[in-house]
């Protein structure tokens, strides 16, 4: 979901859901509220700075503000704990992923040298062009 400021609408999944917004005020506030935590990461703010600056940009007249900022510090633990956890599953994705691609290319080296298609010193040249290691 994405809050756009000049139309004062929500784009998700690429739709504007003016209606749901302007039918539900908090979930269009709190949209605007997860835009502004957004842009401060974007625009290379430490996720907590971020929060804060999109607590202090809040419009007074939000409904949802006196909450946020009542709960400011339980506000930020729970997007740092939602980054944290996104990060994590990024690098893990990327480590799984990582680890596939190393198992594939010994597994086709080791297959390459059984079938006696290349020698044990161009199975090395692979190894160690693709950072895998036997």
């Amino acid at each position: 979901m994405k809050y756009d400021n000049e139309t004062n609408e929500t784009r998700m999944y690429g739709f504007f859901y003016k209606e749901l917004m302007e039918a539900c005020k908090p979930l269009m506030e709190y949209s605007w509220f997860v835009d502004r935590i957004r842009a401060g990461k974007e625009k290379g703010l430490e996720l907590e700075a971020s929060v804060n600056s999109a607590v202090e940009q809040m419009p007074k007249e939000f409904l949802i503000r006196d909450c946020i900022v009542r709960n400011k510090a339980e506000e930020v633990q729970m997007c740092l704990t939602e980054y944290d956890e996104a990060e994590e599953m990024e690098k893990l994705k990327n480590e799984y992923l990582e680890q596939g691609i190393e198992q594939g290319v010994e597994e086709t080296v080791r297959n390459l040298l059984e079938d006696g298609a290349i020698t044990p010193e161009k199975a090395d040249e692979i190894r160690r062009k693709y950072g895998v290691l036997s």
